[in-house]
């Protein structure tokens, strides 16, 4: 799906609400329903996923880079589960969730005290998000892996 299409998907013959919505004019909104070689302009998720690709390419880690998209999932109750990674086989995912297990529980047990008496910090929220997120990653490629066939075990 092109970004153009999901954008026309939201928004359907209710653009001049939604620009209401945002201070914007109708015009702007319906353009973000075109390609941007039609429309000339560039819609907001072409915007955020420049943001993304750009913080990737100044290496920043990848839980970093794709923050926008959690926030994003987040705001409507959704957890974001990334493709497997190509080339990566189940010894490797078996390894690679392992470690992340090991790490989110080091974690954990450190604000223990704070999570039982609900007093997170603004940083340890985002980090258990951030590290959450990544384990559940790991965990759902290990899941498709395992359902590939990848596995000797049955």
């Amino acid at each position: 799906m092109k970004s153009h299409n999901a954008m026309a998907d939201a928004i359907a013959h209710d653009a001049a609400a939604m620009a209401e919505e945002m201070g914007l004019k109708p015009v702007t909104v319906r353009k973000w329903k075109e390609s941007p070689e039609q429309s000339g302009s560039v819609n907001p998720l072409e915007r955020v996923a420049t943001v993304i690709r750009t913080a990737l390419s100044l290496g920043r880690p990848r839980y970093k880079a794709l923050r926008p998209l959690y926030w994003l999932a987040a705001q409507f109750s959704m957890i974001v589960f990334p493709a497997p990674e190509r080339g990566v086989d189940l010894a490797g995912a078996t390894n690679r969730l392992a470690h992340l297990m090991r790490e989110f529980g080091e974690f954990v047990s450190a604000v223990a005290g704070t999570l039982e008496h609900g007093s997170l910090t603004a940083e340890e929220y985002t980090t258990i998000r951030a590290k959450g997120a990544e384990l559940m990653q790991a965990l759902a490629q290990f899941l498709r892996l395992l359902g590939t066939g990848q596995s000797n075990h049955h």
